[in-house]
């Protein structure tokens, strides 16, 4: 289990990945070498499982994000996440309830790019029946997972 320590050291790398541990040790009343400790050993029990930044998509090229609800034929699941997972323009993949047995997130250079990946990339996928797109207008909270 962690112990509060070890989620204090959580959130303030989840707010900023980079920020040095002399000041998360500062901060919390322990050493620098301490910090480096408690994260290495998180990362060690497969708590931190990586460390990331987050882009303004717009300025790296990418304009358009978009979500896909996929249909599939169940015996074929594991070979399209599989599939899905060699995509580089797809993000997030999930299995889900409701109407959609998955749900993706990525995102597109373009109207064009978009259209080229639901019109001929995701249909070749052995196992997908059918999709549904959702092209996300305004982006109102875009928060990675944050825990405590």
């Amino acid at each position: 289990m962690l112990d509060e320590l070890d989620k204090n050291i959580i959130k303030e790398l989840q707010e900023d990945a980079r920020k040095p541990f002399n000041l998360i040790g500062r901060k919390y009343g322990v050493s620098p070498q301490t910090i480096s400790d408690r994260v290495e050993k998180m990362k060690d029990r497969g708590i931190i499982t990586y460390m990331t930044v987050m882009c303004d998509t717009k300025k790296v090229g990418k304009l358009i994000r978009f979500l896909v609800g996929i249909n599939l034929d169940i015996q074929k699941r594991e070979i399209v996440k599989r599939e899905l997972k060699k995509l580089d323009f797809i993000h997030s993949i999930f299995v889900t309830t409701g109407a959609y047995d998955l749900f993706c997130i990525g995102l597109a250079k373009d109207i064009e790019d978009l259209g080229n990946i639901i019109e001929r990339i995701l249909p070749e996928i052995e196992g997908i029946r059918s999709t549904m797109t959702f092209v996300v207008t305004e982006e109102t909270k875009n928060v990675y997972e944050k825990y405590f």
